[in-house]
Order: C-alpha cells, then sequence, then structure tokens
C-alpha cells in the first residue's frame, strides 16, 4: 500500500525537539516527486526561542505538496474550542474543502480566534514565560536523581526515569495522589514503560511538581 500523506509535528511530540530546517525540506522535496502531501503540524512553534524559530509558510507557494497546521490550542489557550487553520495551495485546500464537515467551527470559536490573532501582547508574554520558566524547569529536574529529560524547545519536557524504581504508570499513580498530572508516554510509538512528559508552566505549579517529584521519587530509591 503507498501512502500519500505523511503527518509531522515540528517541534515534535512528545520529545519537544525542533528538527532543523534543511531535514524538513527534504522530506517535502521527496514527498513531493512521489506524489505525497506533507502536513507539517506547527502548533507548538510559537514556544520556540526566536533566535531559533522558523515556519515553513511561505515556503507554501514553492511546495504544492505542503500543508502547514497551526493552532490556537497551546499558545493561545483556547483548547475547548478546538479551533485552528491550515494554510496550504489552491488546489490542496479545495480538495480537503470537499471533505470538510459543513459545521466544524462554531460561530464563537471563530470569534474568539480572531481576537486572539491581534493580541501580541498576549504572545509576547506568553513566550516570555515558557522561555523563562523551560530553564527553571530543566535545571530542577536534572538534579532529580534517576531522572534523565530530554533537551526541550516547547513548552513541555520528555523525561526518561528507567533509572528509578518506578515505571511511567506508577510514577503517574502516585503523582495523581498529590494532585499532579503528568503524562505516562509508554503508548507513544518508539517509547517504553519509561518516559513521562511534563508541561511548562507557571513558577508556582512548577516548583509545586518539582517537590512532588523529588517527595516521590526518593522514597522509592
Amino acid at each position: 500500500m503507498v501512502s500519500k500523506i505523511v503527518f509531522f509535528c515540528n517541534p515534535n511530540n512528545p520529545t519537544s525537539v525542533l528538527a532543523p530546517r534543511d531535514v524538513l525540506i527534504e522530506i517535502i522535496e521527496t514527498a513531493l516527486y512521489e506524489d505525497v502531501i506533507v502536513f507539517l503540524d506547527e502548533d507548538f512553534l510559537e514556544f520556540v526561542d526566536e533566535q531559533k524559530r522558523f515556519s515553513l509558510v511561505d515556503d507554501i507557494e514553492r511546495y504544492p505538496n505542503l500543508f502547514v497546521l497551526q493552532s490556537f490550542t497551546k499558545i493561545f489557550g483556547l483548547a475547548g474550542l478546538r479551533v485552528g487553520y491550515g494554510i496550504a495551495s489552491e488546489e490542496i485546500i479545495k480538495l480537503l474543502s470537499n471533505a470538510k464537515i459543513p459545521w466544524s467551527v462554531n460561530c464563537l470559536a471563530q470569534v474568539a480566534a480572531s481576537v486572539a490573532l491581534t493580541d501580541k501582547e498576549h504572545l509576547q508574554k506568553s513566550c516570555e514565560v515558557i522561555r523563562v520558566e523551560r530553564l527553571y524547569l530543566t535545571n530542577e529536574l536534572s538534579q532529580i536523581e534517576g531522572f534523565r529529560h530530554y533537551n526541550s524547545d516547547a513548552n513541555f519536557i520528555l523525561i526518561n526515569i528507567k533509572d528509578t524504581s518506578l515505571t511511567a504508570k506508577q510514577l503517574k499513580d502516585k503523582m495523581l495522589k498529590k494532585g499532579i498530572l503528568i503524562r505516562d508516554c509508554s503508548s507513544f510509538r518508539g517509547l517504553d514503560d519509561y518516559h513521562i512528559r511534563v508541561a511548562i508552566k507557571t513558577r508556582q505549579e512548577n516548583k509545586r511538581l518539582v517537590d512532588a517529584f523529588k517527595e516521590t521519587v526518593e522514597k522509592d530509591l
């Protein structure tokens, strides 16, 4: 069976790693030669440090097989409204419009999304909070015995906890008893039972997370 669509998330989920531009271009050009559409999800791109950030939106005209997905779910916090948008060639837009359900986005979500696009102040503040707290949280996590985190480009961090005596499910259950929800990543293809993912939040929330991790892990070591 020949694939006709490739889906790529940049930064990646759950690793939070930003793929180099040249790698993405190679994928898109190879897919174009094979007549394959590339869906590039840039939902987490706003969280990437500005000097490292790049979008392929400006490459749409150059690559007619490219569809860039962007969302209001993460950076604008509009997850409950389920609203986002796509940018692509006119041919792809027409093709997908034929398959789209008539009432895909409600009127209130459309209004909220339109207003969000004009709120540059919120965007700047959110990016700065993530930048500062990402550094704080990664430094704190590196001091927890048995934790090995991956470098993060987005608003979450993937952690390998294999050197602790806990599996991801066990640690998730213990953290739930403290009122904290973490992601058990064992369901992700390519990961095992010893990977978790945590979100980067406010300093107060991040400190609470770190303190709960330390208390939980130290008891089991």
